[in-house]
């Protein structure tokens, strides 16, 4: 047997909770990744841009600031990353949205009768399942084999009937283990619900980082890889599918039951989050004319996509609409239908992308804004995703800053709605002028002090280093009102956009239904500052949290539901944004933080 000597090396954390054994030329995110040590994040796709691995090691000259993305384990060292759990995560799994009645496509039949004899046993049983024996065709020999033996033993089972098709029998009633999963497969957060499909019940919720955002925080990012290394694409893919399958086995774990009992999966997300999970090339979403390769359902053996659920599951994904406007979409409009709404009605949901549909008369229109990360925090000098120790909160008070944190614990960054109220504030108290440009007041403010040099940039401090968990400032920065002001400006003219692209004014929208995370947790007034919807639609807004998982769980209960979910993305008038003169003028217009002092 051959030795192997491949050099080894100890890598510790600070706590001496763990010390691992990595390879030489292991990359240090991937390692502390695997353990938990910290979230194998990393937006700018491990290009050692965006800074956000940031890690202290300790080796024989000290410590030293490295980023993880970027250093390989040559030598034993010590690692300080603070107490970065995954799990802390916050992942929205609430929406407030229509729920319907259970009617599956798939049923589950008790059989406890059967006639003298076994001739012809397959006709008497599509008879008894009220299936014509056309619609009962036997097309697996296995379930004719099993159906003859329980004939012939009289033992009573339970028949799985898809449609007019008998796709599985089972020895024994096992009406009570009849369950499917619904999931909403973001760019950043994965969200499953285990649902019963007998009488509808939530079962089990489960949520994860997307462990893709190893790659890249933006579609962009994870495209370009998936179509320039070899590997890329079937990375991404093993990674996404992974996740799904683990989340699977938690929800049945948390509810007591084996996958088995998992019979059908319907799944939403963005056309790149589709491609990826189905391992098909996403590289025409990266460049003109911007389009999937499909856009129309897709309904599939679920052991094709390698889940470890029923033999007789299906996986169902709603279609989309185009390049930029996915299943996740329709998923919003089959849980709070859009078209049968009496009023003019505006639907967003903000995350990476700023998806939206304008409901008028019967007719759909919608767009797609390319916001970026912003709002999500990843892009920003001290952004971090909505976690244990995020500011989510901000607001000033007779010259004092005051924060709220996640988890009660002390900051460590600023998520998306912190950052929105942060710049709401100083735009409110002056500080932001309506160029976006940070000024710092006269010293007798008592704000003045909370002005630093952070990385050559004027910033303004949030939280000083005692209330942090590493003891160094949390601030926003010129830059990072820049970036949010590109961010904002983009979901602002495309909604301006998609109101006169229907021949209405703003003035004539009478309800706003703003979706997902980052839109639950804004509030109306910093909405309002900052610019991020017209004023007159501000105090129109229904906040709904997770509209798409809604509609897939819809989806996933009901048949009708999930057929109808074609005709809904059929009768969308899309508007593609790029390459408008309009549109351009109208987002360069919007730039401008108008509500500043």
């Amino acid at each position: 047997m051959k030795e192997n000597t491949e050099k080894k090396f100890t890598v510790s954390d600070v706590s001496g909770k763990y010390s691992l054994t990595a390879g030489a030329g292991t990359l240090l995110i991937d390692l502390l990744a695997d353990a938990g040590l910290m979230l194998p994040e990393s937006p700018c796709g491990r290009m050692g841009i965006c800074k956000k691995c940031g890690v202290r090691i300790r080796f024989e000259g000290g410590w030293k600031d490295v980023l993880a993305c970027q250093t390989r384990v040559d030598s034993d060292l010590q690692v300080d990353c603070g107490t970065l759990d995954p799990a802390n995560y916050v992942c929205l799994h609430e929406s407030s949205g229509r729920r319907v009645k259970p009617a599956p496509a798939l049923k589950k039949i008790l059989v406890d009768s059967f006639p003298d004899g076994i001739t012809l046993c397959w006709e008497h049983l599509c008879a008894a399942l009220e299936l014509t024996t056309a619609h009962g065709e036997a097309g697996n020999v296995g379930i004719v084999r099993d159906v003859a033996e329980f004939y012939r033993t009289g033992t009573v089972f339970t028949a799985v009937v898809r449609g007019h098709k008998i796709i599985g029998i089972e020895s024994g009633s096992t009406l009570n283990e009849f369950y499917g999963m619904a999931f909403d497969i973001g760019t950043t957060t994965v969200v499953g619900y285990l649902i019963n499909l007998n009488d509808g019940g939530l079962a089990s919720t489960v949520s994860s980082l997307n462990p893709q955002v190893a790659y890249g925080a933006d579609v962009v990012t994870r495209i370009t890889l998936a179509e320039r290394d070899p590997d890329g694409l079937e990375t991404l893919r093993r990674l996404i599918v992974a996740c799904v399958d683990d989340l699977i086995g938690k929800a049945c774990n948390g509810a007591g039951l084996r996958r088995e009992a998992v019979y059908d999966i319907v799944c939403v997300g963005n056309p790149c989050m589709q491609h990826l999970f189905l391992g098909i090339q996403p590289a025409g979403l990266g460049r003109a004319p911007y389009q999937p390769v499909l856009r129309g359902p897709l309904s599939f053996d679920a052991r094709q996509a390698e889940l470890n659920v029923n033999a007789a599951a299906n996986i169902n994904w709603l279609p989309g609409v185009s390049g930029f406007v996915g299943s996740d979409t329709i998923g919003m409009l089959v849980a709070y239908p859009l078209a049968k709404a009496k009023q003019k009605v505006l639907a967003l949901d903000i995350g990476t992308n700023g998806e939206m549909v304008l409901a008028s008369d019967g007719e759909l229109w919608a767009c797609s804004t390319a916001a970026g990360p912003a709002f999500e925090g990843s892009c920003m000098t001290c952004g971090m995703r909505a976690q244990t120790g995020a500011i989510d909160r901000v607001w000033i008070e007779d010259g004092t800053v005051f924060h709220s944190v996640i988890g009660g614990v002390k900051a460590r960054g600023l998520c998306g709605s912190g950052i929105v109220d942060a710049v709401s504030s100083l735009l409110k108290e002056g500080i932001i002028d309506e160029t976006g440009r940070l000024e710092i007041p006269e010293q007798e403010s008592g704000l003045a002090g909370r002005f630093i040099e952070k990385n050559g940039m004027r910033s303004f401090v949030i939280a000083a280093g005692a209330q942090t968990e590493d003891g160094r400032d949390i601030v926003i920065s010129q830059s990072d009102i820049r970036e949010l002001q590109l961010a904002k400006a983009a979901v602002a003219a495309g909604a301006k956009m998609l109101i006169g692209e229907a021949g209405l004014d703003v003035k004539d929208i009478q309800q706003v239904i703003l979706a997902g995370a980052f839109g639950l947790f804004l509030s109306s007034e910093s909405i309002r500052t900052i610019g991020l919807l017209p004023d007159l639609l501000c105090d129109k807004i229904l906040q709904v949290g997770n509209a798409a998982g809604l509609g897939a769980q819809n989806a996933l209960l009901s048949d009708e539901v999930l057929k109808s979910a074609e005709t809904e993305a059929k009768r969308i008038h899309y508007l593609e944004l790029a390459g408008k003169p309009k549109f351009s003028d109208i987002y360069m217009d919007e730039l401008i933080f108008r509500n500043a002092v």
